[in-house]
């Protein structure tokens, strides 16, 4: 089965060419995507630097710490239903992102050397995200987007086309785009949006930080550390300098300087010395920075959104230029690696959280703003005053550093995740196998069947990610369960009233009630059936791989509320049956007994799936729980078996159906790496109902509507 990553996402990606500085990239759908990448990593401030963290350091700092950041997010959205607060991701990417179903935080590629940076560039990371949650909204996000692409294009068919076009509908804009190579200029539709793109997510990233320093003063310090560490590390290159004259190098300088000045209110590194030689590259930011000003100054999204409209429309001129020599993809190829091309924004109705508006929301940042400067004063900084600012950030990277150094150490100390318990086990007779006569009866006493105990000691941690899809899951399982012991009773002569029955009210009768009814509580066990035939492979984007992790979120959700056991099984010819027991019934396993099992062990040989689910058939039975629950995770591919895959597929059939026959609940899901419909079908054919078959990502959804019918039947 083929991984599959959510379709779109505000996101920050890595350091660029020409775009030199970090930024944020939104792209509709309310996420963000952030990359930081350091090319000279030898000094900041003029310090020698220490060793950086390994992404294994960095993982472990993630486990340790989740739990405090997650909290965090809670009491930061706390004013969102609990449906709506997004799933914490923290992670070793190059990434970082939110959909508000999830918040991902990647720190791959962020340069680290301790705890307390660490601690420092995820609270940066986080809060961004949170805002953007708040604060960013569906409809006028995709106003600045499509509204500025199109007044570019009115602006481009005046300019090189006599008469202009008339702009009626959406398909004229595409068929200029289409038109305009003709006349000698190299433009596309995608690499407009792009461009479009950059000045709308830069103006916004540069409003929600401030709303956020407004609402959590102290999250300026945050800002200071991080985007000051960035704009020290990468100043304006010198060959961009030389070659500013250059329609394409110019335009890349002054959206360079639109992202600094809108997240942090100066100039780019070494753009001042620039300034004075180029008067007109000056001219040109005078005239946009007042916009620049009312945007992130904005109390709305909307509001921002107009501003980079207009941005848009006073850099149409420079794009025009910029295309005539060489296609505007070359100058935002790196810019947009990874923008995706599926413009969808989820649904969303909340009310954004707004800023102060006007002045106060245009605080400085560090030292004096070039955001407030007037011309005059603005040309004589740029001028004279390249080291005052230079010196102005690190002071105040300095004063930001001491003043969070007690808040990280305080949240550090109290914050860490408790060690985790040791592993127990209890013994009992229930734990024993039973009686498997009837199981051997039907192979005719042929099949040697063994199981065996695992032999590592499961102390490996989930992934971050594996985590929140589990945690995920974890919430809708326990509303399940909740939602069982009290049913509603409706049609009551008394009780509460219950809105979608007032009308027999008008037909003089009583029973528009409703009432709650506690029932007893829930008794049930799950035995979960892992494959580990060769088929399975081992690495990271193998059968296997997917497997556990499906079976890692299952354990995760499941284990407070029943008693689990799981089993890898396998076969090394079509008479010798093996089990592997991951975790027994009544076995407490600390760290995940599953992606323990993936993470320690490897595929076998091949596999018997009939006789193996006859096993687990018979373990269930002789259970005293109620409701059985027996989930197969496997490729569907039956292989020890005399007459081959053929009558493999008619065993497990059979065998499915007698574990059905005997009221046992059984949920196949299927895994597997290239989309083959044939297999497919025959899995389908194989268990008939209560398959599973889609993208990883995607189980949890489906196993939910099936547990329902479990926990209620």
């Amino acid at each position: 089965m083929q991984k599959v990553h959510a379709p779109l996402k505000y996101t920050f990606f890595k350091r660029l060419q020409y775009f030199s500085l970090m930024r944020f990239w939104m792209v509709p759908t309310t996420h963000i995507l952030i990359v930081i990448r350091f090319q000279n990593m030898e000094k900041i401030g003029g310090k020698k630097m220490n060793e950086q963290w390994t992404r294994e350091e960095k993982e472990t700092w993630n486990q340790k710490y989740y739990q405090s950041l997650d909290m965090s997010l809670k009491i930061y959205l706390a004013k969102l239903p609990p449906n709506r607060i997004p799933v914490l991701e923290l992670e070793t990417d190059e990434n970082s992102w939110t959909n508000h179903a999830v918040i991902h935080i990647g720190t791959g590629d962020i340069f680290i050397r301790n705890e307390r940076e660490m601690m420092a560039w995820s609270t940066f990371l986080l809060g961004h995200e949170i805002q953007h949650v708040l604060s960013t909204t569906e409809k006028s996000w995709e106003f600045g987007l499509e509204r500025g692409f199109q007044k570019i294009c009115e602006i481009f068919s005046r300019q090189v086309e006599t008469p202009p076009r008339r702009f009626v509908k959406d398909a004229d804009y595409d068929l200029f785009l289409m038109e305009i190579p003709k006349e000698g200029y190299h433009i596309s539709k995608s690499a407009l949006q792009k461009f479009v793109h950059f000045i709308v997510n830069s103006l916004e990233d540069g409003r929600i930080e401030r709303i956020r320093c407004l609402k959590n003063p102290g999250y300026v310090n945050y800002i200071r550390l991080c985007r000051g560490q960035s704009w020290e590390e990468e100043p304006l290159p010198e060959k961009m300098k030389e070659k500013i004259d250059e329609p394409r190098v110019y335009l890349a300088v002054v959206l360079n300087q639109i992202l600094t000045l809108a997240t942090m209110s100066i100039y780019q590194r070494g753009f001042g010395t620039l300034a004075v030689e180029h008067i007109q590259i000056h001219r040109l930011l005078q005239k946009v920075i007042s916009h620049i000003r009312k945007a992130v100054s904005a109390k709305t999204c909307r509001a921002c959104m107009e501003e980079a409209v207009e941005i848009c429309g006073l850099l149409a001129s420079e794009i025009i230029e910029a295309c005539k020599l060489t296609p505007l993809e070359e100058l935002l190829a790196q810019l947009n690696q990874q923008f995706p091309q599926n413009q969808s924004f989820p649904a969303d109705s909340r009310t954004e959280q707004t800023g102060e508006g006007g002045e106060s929301q245009l605080f400085s940042l560090f030292g004096n703003s070039d955001l407030t400067a007037n011309q005059e004063q603005e040309q004589t900084q740029n001028a004279t005053a390249e080291q005052v600012k230079e010196a102005e950030v690190h002071a105040a990277m300095k004063d930001a550093d001491q003043a969070s150094r007690e808040e990280i150490g305080i949240f550090m100390k109290t914050g860490k995740r408790e060690q985790p318990a040791k592993d127990e086990v209890t013994s009992s007779q229930e734990d024993v196998l039973p009686d498997l006569t009837s199981v051997q009866n039907t192979y005719n006493g042929m099949v040697t069947f063994t199981e065996k105990k695992r032999t590592y000691h499961p102390d490996q941690q989930m992934p971050v990610t594996l985590l929140a899809r589990a945690r995920n899951l974890k919430r809708k399982v326990e509303k399940i369960f909740k939602n069982r012991q009290g049913l509603s009773l409706r049609g009551q002569n008394k009780g509460k009233i219950d809105a979608a029955k007032v009308y027999k009210l008008a037909m003089n009768r009583m029973d528009f009630f409703k009432r709650t009814q506690r029932s007893e509580p829930f008794e049930g066990c799950v035995y979960l059936l892992l494959d580990n035939s060769g088929s399975m492979g081992n690495g990271r984007m193998s059968k296997r791989n997917y497997c556990c992790g499906a079976a890692a979120v299952i354990e995760y959700a499941f284990s407070e509320h029943v008693l689990l056991k799981e089993t890898a099984f396998t076969a090394y010819t079509d008479y010798m049956v093996e089990h592997t027991v991951i975790k027994d019934w009544h076995e407490h396993v600390s760290s995940n007994a599953a992606w323990n099992f993936y993470e320690k062990d490897s595929c076998a040989s091949c596999n018997k799936d009939g006789y193996s689910i006859r096993v687990a058939t018979k373990e269930l039975l002789a259970r005293v729980e109620k409701n059985k629950l027996l989930i197969v995770i496997s490729d569907g591919l039956p292989s020890a078996y005399p007459g081959g895959r053929e009558d493999g597929i008619e065993d497990v059939h059979a065998a499915v159906r007698e574990a059905r026959k005997a009221e046992i609940q059984v949920i196949a899901i299927y895994i597997q790496d290239d989309d083959n419909r044939k297999e497919a079908e025959e899995f389908r054919q194989m268990y008939e109902t209560n398959c599973i078959t889609t993208q990883p990502e995607q189980i949890e959804a489906e196993l939910v509507h099936i547990l329902k019918r479990f926990c209620f039947r």
